[in-house]
């Protein structure tokens, strides 16, 4: 101890000049400094060499180890190692020990970096005073291993000096714990594991068995083998087979030393290096797996395996499921989250399988868990590449797109998937999951029998993955043999578990099995099954099975589906309820989802293909299992009669409804000799269907479904919907369900009829939305049914429609709502052809009639029409708007009904083909919609009539015929009345339909031209009006005639209604351009040919016909009937006429005027009311467009009963004046009205003359009142133009020239004017100018 010298003087001394020159090192900046300071230093260490202690150890320790730094020069470093051996010297080897930690900080590490002039010196330091220091060396031997292995390299001068030195210090040091350094220096070091690994295998003697040689494990095993496992993963090729050398030698598999985990975890590591692809690697690794000597030239192929198998076979099966365990990305964190990293452990796999010498022996152990492996890798990668917006790699797959640019952690894996599938032959993958699928069922269905870690569950989804992944299936031997055995062996499988599987395994097993069987194809030369697999048959079907001969794999699919049928009945289900096969209750859900995928897998086996190579028609197969009490058919007709469940009871239901839909197909073709290159051959036949049919089993399933609609939960409502549909889809068996539903919905009891109602409706809306075919059922009489209920007495039953009928219209189901009413009006006994007359002029509307070309069903049609009336009032803005945006099915859309398009196209075409060939054009029913379609028809409905030569053998048939036919066309007429006007008020209304239309004018003016309404209701109108003018018209059709006048009201009704909403849209608020060279000369002779033109693109009210009409209707003296409703039109229509009223206006009141002159004292009340009305409607127009065109619009109301009695059309006129819209037309019409006035005058002192002749008072007084009302009109702003209209007709009065027919009583005619303008009381100022008038007369 330094303490014992301080008392004495020389060595105080010493100590200061120790202290001093240490001083000096801090002083230093160049690295000669330091070796001057060194020099000082060695200089005084020299000195009192008696005293064997240093004094400032740690500061001069501290000196000397910046003096080693690397940076600095080999001179310095030679200084400071003098200095070390001076003060080792000095201390000697206790003192070493004692400070080892002072000393060795600085000598350790510079061996690494000292040059070949240092290292000389630097090993004689470790020679000479650590090697002495023996046991004592242990606390620091890892450095010095670690600093003596950092200078061990090979080929250089000092590697013998320091390979002995190594063997030196573990020879002096431990053994175990040099070598124990050393397996650290390895662990920690990267950089010194080859020269370490080296060092050991030398070390190693072939002489002595592994466990003599232990002590090259070193102390602590775990460290060992995490060392061994980390240099596994070294980049350096040479580490790794210096270290395979070694594991080769020192770890062999018939050692009891490591323990199996050890060994594992040595081999896990180990086999990266198979990812190397490196021959001498690989050849050491299989060296060292198989047993065999490295330096042996041949080795025996037999010995080596019974080594494998003996010994190393587990371990490295072992170290595959660790390795494979590491894959699962959901279970790596951080970067090792990695698509390659995850991928290599296959890469590993698959070396492994491609080894000839253990291939075979490991494919039964890893395969099965490295595909396993495999599918979940490849489900995290892909829900994290659909996460992230990425098309999945198997949809890309089929599509036929090719690989991703960026190559998707999910693509990789199929990539990989298909690799390793590839070391075998197409068949071996589903061979080898079949035979893995039938020991987990056998061990299933034998509870102590082999424990399998996977279920049948996993096995299926794996096959699935499989199915997906794999590019094998362009391998025809794939899909049609391996595809239909693994198929075969999956179904024989479920026989032996169905009793005592779960219902999750067997639900999975049900639906692998219908997914393999959509991969299979139908061969010209169906595969025939093995004998192997015909016996394993036998063994479950005992002697269920009968064999008459070979047998293909697609008919042992379809008996081992039949007997997985009848094992499920047995063994879960039973009359009463549910019961799993291990008599523990299940859940209802889980028994109906594994039913029914027995059931789909019944349904898809028994319609797979059969390729028909001869092209002959098959017989029709028997069905020898209907009438077995165990058989499959009558256990699944168990499921519809006997059990409580609605799942169970709608698959068995579902089963043999799609069974007997392949027998009905099959029958079909058969009996039309239909000869198909494939064909499928029925488990239930047509014959067989009727024989379960006749035996009530279907009016049990449809009474029960009902029930369900009625009272059941949404799912088994929508369920029940489903099967309703499924069950029409079966043309037998519509009758039953429309009768069955139709007995409900029109009960005698009023509350089962309420819920009938109901049950209906919400059948009608699960049918639409969740229909399972691809045709809805059209449930034609309930819908009938249903339409007749919208205007029943009972509230209830009528709102229930009503609410029914509006959601069908706000949702658009037009197409199912209509296709019934459709395909009864365009009935191909409806066909129609032109009427082809080409007599009078005025004649010429009658070929715009139709006739039927045959008698057709008058009470189906009217009935369709009034459903469609009822639909049409119930909700008439919705049935407008839905039928206006919805367009006419392409497709029939319901079962058992026809293409409306193609119906209605085949009415055009005849109509058009009858009137010159007109081409349909623009009128093709492909772009038609609800509404055009709807509107089409109505009119051809209403100018449609019985032709004359129809030839029916009793009057009173064809008189109910042609009355009936009458009152269709007044019904549809009625129906278009409501269409038009709902259609002005919505479009007046804005409502939100109107919205999605084009310009409502243009829309209005397309729908009227494409389904000809102009043209349709001007020959109707002209028809009707010469019906009622002569009863012998019209000769080429029959006709009412006690209908015929209610037809033309009608007429005149919609004639009203089209004129309002052209009106409204502002079609008559300009002349059309055909119009303007019409109009001058058809008015010039109202009976020419000109009058009878339907002009297209023009509004109604500039349409010739209705001019002429209408003075014909005025002009029907010999019909009051008819003038009263032709006048009572032409009221209404003044304020619609639009532009065109002058001209209406002039003829109308030139024809007024001569009819006056000629016709009875009641009709002359109903002309005058008439005239009057028309020039007050004129002259109120002109005087409100004087007083201001933005002027408050007034109306007034003209008391029509008060002055000709009551009218059939409205009580009341009222007008309302159009203002600034058409103020030159009002202007125009009263210059007009003025104009006329002197006829006017004339012909009502014709009127006051024959009034005043007749006896009649109260008729006398009433006309007379007319007359006088009449000229007031002109009192208040025209008084000067009344004057001097009576000073023209006084005048003509008086000229014999004018009045040739009276020259006899010209004066008492200007007597008969005087006293009508007397009797007028605003003009007894005038009274003395007239009479003196009369007296120079």
């Amino acid at each position: 101890m330094e303490s014992t010298y301080l008392s004495d003087q020389k060595y105080r001394t010493f100590r200061s000049s120790v202290e001093r020159a240490v001083k000096n090192f801090e002083t230093s900046s160049e690295w000669a400094d330091l070796i001057s300071c060194l020099t000082k230093l060695n200089k005084i260490l020299q000195t009192a060499m008696q005293y064997d202690v240093l004094p400032k150890k740690v500061t001069i320790a501290k000196r000397l180890a910046q003096c080693l730094h690397p940076a600095l020069p080999s001179g310095v470093h030679i200084k400071a190692l003098e200095t070390y051996h001076l003060i080792l010297k000095r201390i000697g080897s206790r003192g070493l020990a004692q400070d080892l930690f002072l000393f060795t900080s600085g000598l350790f590490p510079l061996l690494a970096h000292a040059s070949m002039t240092v290292k000389p010196a630097l090993l004689g330091l470790y020679e000479n005073h650590f090697v002495p220091l023996g046991r004592d060396l242990i606390p620091c031997l890892r450095g010095l291993v670690l600093a003596l292995l950092s200078g061990l390299e090979e080929g250089s001068e000092t590697f013998e000096r320091n390979n002995a030195l190594l063997l030196d210090v573990s020879k002096r040091s431990d053994a175990v714990l040099f070598f124990g350094a050393v397996w650290h220096a390895i662990l920690a070091c990267p950089h010194i594991r080859l020269p370490a690994v080296n060092f050991l295998v030398s070390q190693i003697s072939k002489q002595l068995a592994p466990n003599e040689q232990l002590h090259l494990v070193g102390e602590d095993v775990n460290r060992t083998i995490a060392a061994i496992s980390a240099a596994f993963f070294d980049e350096n090729v040479l580490v790794l087979r210096s270290l395979l050398d070694l594991v080769l030698i020192l770890f062999p598999f018939d050692q009891q030393f490591p323990t199996h985990s050890d060994m594992n975890n040595i081999l896990a590591s180990a086999l990266t290096v198979l990812l190397r692809r490196d021959m001498s690697l690989n050849r050491r690794f299989y060296t060292w797996i198989l047993g065999t000597s490295s330096s042996s030239d041949d080795s025996d192929v037999a010995s080596e395996q019974r080594y494998f198998e003996a010994y190393s076979k587990q371990p490295l099966i072992s170290s595959v499921f660790d390795l494979l365990k590491r894959t699962d990305p959901n279970k790596q964190e951080g970067n090792a989250r990695n698509v390659k990293n995850s991928l290599k452990s296959f890469r590993i796999v698959m070396a492994l399988l491609d080894k000839l010498e253990i291939g075979m022996s490991l494919v039964d152990a890893i395969l099965l868990e490295s595909l396993q492996s495999l599918r979940v890798c490849y489900s995290y990668w892909a829900v994290r590449e659909t996460s992230l917006g990425m098309k999945s790699p198997r949809s890309m797959r089929r599509k036929g797109g090719g690989e991703g640019r960026g190559g998707g952690g999910g693509e990789d894996v199929l990539k990989t998937v298909n690799l390793l599938c590839g070391l075998f032959e197409s068949g071996f993958v589903w061979q080898f999951i079949a035979e893995r699928i039938e020991k987990v069922a056998r061990a299933m269905g034998h509870s102590e029998g082999e424990h399998f870690s996977i279920s049948i569950t996993e096995l299926s989804s794996l096959v699935e993955f499989l199915l997906d992944s794999l590019f094998m299936r362009s391998n025809d031997d794939v899909s049609t043999i391996h595809l239909p055995t693994l198929l075969t062996h999956c179904l024989i499988s479920l026989c032996l578990c169905c009793a005592s599987s779960c219902l999750q395994d067997l639900t999975a097993g049900f639906q692998l099995c219908s997914r393999l069987l959509s991969c299979c194809e139908p061969s010209a030369k169906p595969a025939i099954a093995p004998q192997s697999l015909l016996d394993k048959m036998k063994s479950v079907c005992g002697s269920q099975l009968q064999q008459t001969g070979d047998c293909d794999l697609a008919s042992c699919s379809i008996e081992l589906a039949k007997l997985c049928l009848v094992s499920f009945i047995e063994s879960h289900i039973d009359a009463g309820g549910l019961m799993c096969g291990t008599g523990r209750p299940s859940s209802e859900h889980e028994l109906g989802v594994a039913f029914d995928a027995l059931c789909r897998l019944l349904i898809d086996v028994s319609s797979f293909p059969v390729l028909n190579e001869d092209h002959t028609i098959p017989d029709s197969p028997s069905l020898s299992c209907f009438a077995s009490e165990r058989g499959w058919l009558q256990s699944l007709l168990s499921c519809i009669t006997s059990t409580t469940s609605f799942t169970v009871f709608a698959s068995a239901t579902t089963t043999i409804l799609d069974l007997a839909a392949v027998g009905v197909t099959y029958d079909v073709s058969r009996e039309e000799s239909h000869v198909s290159s494939v064909i499928i051959k029925p488990l239930i036949t047509a014959s067989d269907f009727n024989k379960i049919r006749s035996s009530g089993l279907i009016q049990t399933v449809v009474e029960r479904l009902w029930c369900v609609l009625e009272s059941g939960d949404l799912q088994c409502k929508e369920s029940a919907a489903n099967l309703m549909a499924q069950v029409c889809a079966l043309r037998p068996c519509i009758e039953i369900v429309e009768s069955t539903i139709n007995d409900r919905l029109t009960s005698t009891s009023l509350m089962e009829r309420r819920s009938s109602l109901q049950t209906f409706s919400y059948l009608w809306e699960l049918t639409e939305h969740g229909s399972v075919n691809t045709l809805t059922p059209s449930y034609e009489r309930p819908l009938f049914v249903m339409l007749e209920n919208l205007h029943c007495s009972d509230t209830f039953s009528r709102q229930i429609t009503t609410s029914w009928l509006s959601k069908l219209l706000r949702l658009g189901d037009m197409n199912r709502l209509l296709s019934p009413l459709l395909q009864v009006l365009l009935h191909p006994s409806t066909t129609r052809s032109r009427v082809t007359c080409t007599a009078m002029s005025g004649d010429w509307m009658k070929s715009n009639l139709l006739l039927y070309v045959q008698s057709y069903d008058t009470h189906r049609c009217r009935h369709a029409l009034e459903c469609l009336q009822s639909i049409v009032t119930a909700d008439t803005h919705g049935f407008v708007s839905a039928a206006s945006l919805s367009v006419v099915s392409q497709h029939a859309g319901q079962m058992g009904l026809r293409n409306i398009r193609s119906l209605l196209m085949k009415q055009e075409v005849n109509i058009a083909q009858s009137k010159n060939n007109k081409s349909t054009g623009d009128s093709s029913p492909v772009t038609r919609n609800y509404m055009e379609t709807l509107l089409s028809v109505l009119l051809w409905f209403m100018q449609s009539y019985m032709p004359a030569s129809i030839s029916i053998s009793s009057d009173v048939e064809k008189k109910a015929l042609v009355e009936d036919n009458a009152l269709i066309q007044t019904l549809a007429t009625r129906i278009c009345i409501v269409i038009v006007e709902q259609l002005d008020s919505a479009f007046a209304s804005s409502s939100s339909f109107s919205f999605h239309l084009p310009a409502s004018g243009g829309y209005i003016r397309a729908l009227f031209t494409l389904c000809e309404v102009h043209e349709a209701l001007l020959s109707c109108l002209a028809a009707t009006l010469q019906q009622q003018l002569d009863r012998c018209a019209c000769p080429e059709f029959l006709w009412s005639a006690d209908s015929s006048m209610a037809l033309m009201v009608e007429m005149l009704k919609l004639t009203f209604a089209v004129l309002r909403l052209e009106y409204s849209q502002g079609l008559s608020h300009r002349v059309a351009d055909n119009a303007q060279s019409v109009w001058s000369v058809t008015y010039s002779d109202i009976n020419g040919a000109s009058c009878w033109q339907v002009l297209e693109l023009c509004p109604l009210a500039q349409q010739p016909p209705l001019l002429t009409l209408i003075l014909h209707g005025l002009s029907s003296v010999e019909s009051e009937c008819v003038m009263q409703h032709f006048l009572q039109f032409l009221c209404n229509a003044l304020p619609l006429i639009g532009v065109v009223l002058p001209v209406l206006v002039q003829h109308v009141i030139v024809r007024l005027c001569t009819v006056l002159r000629r016709c009875s004292l009641r009709q002359s009340q109903l002309l005058v009311t008439a005239l009057a009305h028309i020039m007050q409607f004129c002259l109120l127009r002109s005087d409100e467009t004087a007083t201001s065109s933005h002027s408050a619009k007034r109306s007034f109301v003209l008391d029509f009963d008060s002055l000709t009695g009551s009218s059939p059309l409205s009580s009341h006129v009222i007008v309302q004046p159009m203002g600034d819209k058409n103020e030159e037309g009002g202007e125009s019409a009263a210059a007009i009205c003025l104009f006329l006035l002197p006829r006017t005058l004339r012909s009502l002192t014709s009127v006051w003359k024959n009034a005043s002749e007749v006896e009649h008072l109260f008729i006398t007084k009433k006309l007379k009142e007319l007359i006088v009302h009449l000229l007031q009109l002109f009192v208040a702003s025209h008084d000067n133009v009344l004057l001097a209209s009576a000073a023209r007709l006084w005048s003509q009065f008086a000229s014999t020239e004018n009045n040739r027919e009276e020259e006899t009583a010209s004066d008492e005619w200007q007597l008969v004017l005087l006293d009508m303008l007397k009797s007028i009381p605003v003009c007894a100022v005038y009274l003395n100018l007239i009479k003196q008038l009369a007296r120079k007369s």
